[in-house]
């Protein structure tokens, strides 16, 4: 019997079929988060759970000891599930590339679970907050199956995000912008309507938004635009 030690996480903001595959704590308490993110140490919805569950940061800093064995486990475990929405790095981040590059063995388990994750007919959403990260593990997903993952870099300024083609995210508004919610959710609807104007792919995450979805409050998983490439702009407003 294999121990499983870091098995997959529940998602409790996401849909029923939801799982999340974490590799870190948060921010400054991972080296595996860049330090350029905009949300670094200053108000990373992620890093104030963690304040609020020291669990979790605890949990993050060993899984941050032991990619591989968190890969391995998450392919076995999708081995007997189907149709899942896979969500990496609701924590923390993926290894950096030039550490992910020395980890024996980290790039073949890595594709093991692309690939199970193909198999098993789920989508999958995997965020990353640098470009270097977006170009390394985006071949590494279309070495397996083509087309299969999209990996969305979270840009840290407008500047970029207009700048940026290929699929990408933006944080609306920040920890000391001075704006209510309603206000940030406001500004990302009308930063959807520039870039829509401009002939940009653009949509506001449904589960940050105040959205209802079939009767209920939506959740992450519901509408799947960060796991689409034809969307090529996914709005966040900030929040904690």
């Amino acid at each position: 019997m294999v121990k499983m030690n870091f098995p997959l996480g529940s998602l409790p903001i996401g849909t029923e079929n939801s799982v999340s595959c974490n590799f870190s704590a948060s921010a400054g308490a991972s080296e595996n988060c860049d330090k350029r993110c905009a949300q670094y140490d200053n108000g990373c919805y992620a890093q104030n759970g963690e304040n609020f569950r020291p669990n979790l940061r605890t949990s993050g800093k060993r899984r941050e000891l032991h990619p591989v064995q968190v890969l391995n486990q998450a392919t076995l475990e999708m081995r007997t599930r189907r149709n899942i929405w896979f969500r990496f790095s609701s924590r923390g981040s993926v290894p950096k590339v030039g550490k992910a590059r020395k980890i024996p063995g980290f790039e073949f388990a890595f594709k093991a679970l692309i690939w199970q994750l193909y198999e098993s007919g789920s989508e999958v959403h995997l965020p990353v907050e640098s470009l270097s990260k977006r170009l390394y593990y985006q071949a590494l997903c279309d070495s397996v199956v083509p087309g299969f993952v999209v990996v969305r870099e979270t840009v840290h300024s407008e500047r970029v995000l207009w700048k940026r083609s290929t699929p990408r995210a933006f944080v609306v508004g920040g920890k000391n912008d001075g704006c209510s919610m309603p206000e940030r959710i406001s500004k990302a609807y009308a930063l959807r309507d520039r870039l829509i104007a401009a002939g940009v792919s653009a949509i506001v995450c449904g589960k940050v938004k105040p959205r209802r979805f079939k009767g209920r409050k939506a959740k992450c998983g519901d509408c799947k635009a960060c796991a689409v490439g034809a969307v090529q702009v996914v709005l966040y407003p900030f929040h904690r």
